[in-house]
């Protein structure tokens, strides 16, 4: 999710409400040029599991590209609204078309803790194609990124390194 005043980002929320917020910020995204061009896809055959999937070109000259996936799960408040909330997630920024280019990956896939981690949320960190020491790293639940915090983090490590 990209992120609520006043409520957790990871609480579950509307769907028709993420939906709206998700389009929001993404059309942001593309009038501030942090994104050139997404193959995002919404699946929603599968109710109650639904999926997003695709990739978020942030440079499609250099091939800069986040790529994402979220399965969510639909449900029902006691009002009878369709709730959503993101069960797994996978936020991978990498050069699209160039081995061994993965620059950060966050991601839920595991299915139980990593030795020494107490979750199974964490950060893979890479450079010149070798993960980083340490890594990955165990996010504390106020850590796990949203789509648009990754979105953004990817925008500032082009800013970095390719439009410098």
């Amino acid at each position: 999710m990209f992120g609520r005043r006043g409520k957790s980002k990871h609480q579950p929320i509307a769907f028709a409400e993420y939906i709206k917020i998700h389009d929001s910020y993404m059309e942001s995204y593309y009038k501030k040029a942090m994104v050139a061009s997404d193959t995002l896809d919404w699946d929603l055959s599968d109710q109650p599991m639904v999926t997003l999937k695709g990739k978020i070109f942030i440079d499609n000259q250099s091939g800069l590209c986040l790529y994402v996936s979220q399965l969510m799960r639909l449900s029902r408040d006691k009002r009878g609204r369709q709730l959503v909330r993101i069960d797994e997630y996978t936020y991978n920024l990498y050069y699209d078309g160039k081995k061994k280019s993965e620059i950060f990956r966050y991601d839920n896939f595991d299915t139980k803790p990593r030795r020494g981690h107490k979750s199974t949320h964490h950060c893979h960190r890479f450079m010149a194609g070798k993960e980083l020491r340490g890594s990955p790293y165990e996010l504390p639940h106020e850590d796990i990124p949203t789509l648009g915090q990754a979105i953004e983090e990817a925008y500032e490590y082009y800013l970095e390194t390719l439009k410098s």
